[in-house]
């Protein structure tokens, strides 16, 4: 088996940036940003949507629903300080976020537009996706993807978390942390023994 250097790595963003601890500290690895034109182009387009789209007119917003992540930007309807219960009840089934994600499709060339979560609409630059954070990772530990775990929330078509799913990686969908949680302590106790 390689060494694996470091603890712990995080791949914010729907995996436009990547940190890994190594001896006591943070350390970027690579942080694919979108630029100023680009971003302001997404932030221009999403609000030209809550105007026009009958699937967002009239949604009480919980605070912001743009969120300017540089290298993603994140589109919440109900906004992100919404209680769980309305981010939960607002698109179930997501058909409402696919409206969204089809308008945003046809309107910003050149970009990942991914649902994500409960109630979000995520942007980033085109193929810097969990797909590409899977591969880089495998890569840089020296495993298939075949041989690794992504947990998500998000592994149905046109999720966030499905673009990873053609990489070959073996998938568990979960609802939230309490099943990641779970799922973290069958690996930790399998690993045990």
């Amino acid at each position: 088996m390689p060494h694996l250097s470091g603890n712990l790595s995080i791949f914010p963003n729907s995996s436009s940036q990547c940190y890994l601890y190594d001896g006591g500290a943070w350390h970027l690895e690579y942080n694919h940003l979108l630029t100023e034109a680009e971003r302001t182009r997404i932030r221009a387009v999403l609000a030209e949507c809550i105007q026009e789209l009958d699937v967002i007119r009239g949604t009480q917003a919980y605070g912001q629903q743009i969120v300017d992540r540089e290298a993603q930007i994140a589109f919440t309807v109900v906004g992100l300080n919404a209680p769980q219960e309305i981010k939960m009840s607002w698109d179930p089934g997501g058909a409402k976020r696919h409206v969204i994600a089809e308008t945003l499709k046809s309107k910003l060339d050149g970009f990942d537009i991914l649902i994500g979560g409960a109630s979000t609409i995520d942007v980033t630059r085109k193929d810097i996706n969990k797909a590409y954070g899977v591969l880089w990772y495998a890569k840089r530990i020296g495993f298939k993807p075949e041989e690794m775990l992504y947990i998500g929330d998000a592994l149905y078509e046109g999720g966030n978390d499905a673009v990873v799913i053609p990489t070959g990686i073996e998938t568990r969908s979960v609802t939230g942390p309490t099943d990641t949680a779970l799922i973290m302590d069958e690996l930790l106790e399998a690993l045990a023994n």
